[in-house]
């Protein structure tokens, strides 16, 4: 069974999930005749299913990467990976972007294209690599992560051995 959500009665969200069934097959079935897809291109596909968004759009290539490399090759060299507040701020503790001067203001922002250079240049064939870590390390104490506004948690940190904060001799571009 369906549960509701505060949008969505689970009687609304199981019928609006049996209407986008078609549109998921149709889907399915192109992305399988293909076979070889940038990541843009499939996630692009991916939205016209209702209710995929961009969020889950790219979860759902990533999971189709782990789950199905055999059967379905993704290029994910040139996707760039989603900035929101966690992963800005770990960016800015790590030493990547510098808060008072390399603004995060959308694409093409100083912060943005920095971020974007760093996890090109750490994994050149699948940028978004980067993304998971570093937002679940800036995620909220209840969820697991230790990089908060205040006071972040140092001990245990994915990010430890080269911290800037714990390693003042490192630069983390290099």
């Amino acid at each position: 069974p369906l549960e509701g959500t505060l949008f969505f009665s689970s009687e609304k969200g199981r019928e609006l999930f049996h209407r986008a069934l078609p549109r998921f097959q149709e889907v399915s079935d192109q992305i399988l005749k293909k076979r070889k897809w940038e990541a843009r291109d499939l996630e692009r596909l991916i939205q016209v299913i209702p209710h995929m968004g961009e969020k889950n759009s790219r979860r759902a290539i990533h999971w189709m990467h782990e789950l199905v490399s055999e059967v379905i090759e993704i290029d994910f060299s040139n996707k760039a990976i989603s900035i929101g507040e966690n992963l800005y701020r770990v960016a800015s503790r790590l030493g990547i972007v510098d808060p008072h001067f390399d603004y995060y203001q959308g694409k093409n922002s100083i912060g943005y294209l920095k971020i974007q250079t760093f996890a090109k240049a750490a994994y050149p064939q699948y940028p978004s690599k980067v993304e998971e870590p570093m937002n679940w390390v800036g995620t909220k104490e209840e969820e697991g992560g230790h990089c908060f506004p205040v006071q972040p948690i140092c001990e245990g940190c994915l990010f430890e051995s080269f911290c800037p904060k714990l390693h003042l001799n490192f630069n983390p571009l290099e």
